[in-house]
């Protein structure tokens, strides 16, 4: 998978169940010379509404989809405060997913879920799957997955291009 892709929409899909919740993020992976090096990471937003970022939540999707434009947004974003481009060396990009298990997409079903007409949200103290006590007993397992950006579009922004050949 390359950034930014031939359509105006980018898609990334994994293998899962859908009766799982994943929380998928896209971050792009830079350095800024503030007193030397430091590598940070900035979120890609998964829309723009009013041009403010809408950021992904966790939900029972296997994708993550983002659009040309907020990735643009991001790579604008990181060096707002500084308009020194060649300050910045972008690498490449990661789609971390962090997988819940049943017990844990249950505890955020239930007390994260917008309500209509056909639904009750329960509050955190009141949902607990341990027998004869409280709290709830979960797991979940964190993915990386680098994504490759390309030269032309780093440049594009005029940073620096760190990305591996």
């Amino acid at each position: 998978t390359i950034i930014p892709g031939p359509n105006e929409f980018f898609n990334l899909q994994w293998k899962g169940e859908n009766v799982r919740q994943y929380f998928a993020q896209l971050r792009i992976i830079y350095t800024e010379v503030e007193s030397g090096s430091i590598q940070k990471k900035i979120e890609v937003p998964v829309n723009l509404n009013n041009n403010a970022p809408v950021f992904s939540e966790p939900d029972n999707s296997n994708s993550l989809i983002t659009s040309k434009t907020a990735i643009d947004f991001a790579m604008n974003e990181l060096s707002k405060n500084n308009n020194a481009k060649s300050d910045f060396t972008i690498y490449d990009a990661e789609l971390d997913i962090l997988v819940f298990d049943e017990n844990l997409s249950n505890y955020y079903i239930s007390t994260h879920k917008e309500l209509d007409a056909f639904s009750v949200q329960v509050d955190q103290i009141d949902f607990s799957n341990i027998e004869g006590g409280y709290g709830v007993f979960a797991s979940a397992l964190k993915i990386n997955q680098p994504i490759r950006i390309e030269r032309s579009y780093i440049e594009s922004f005029g940073y620096k291009d760190g990305t591996p050949d």
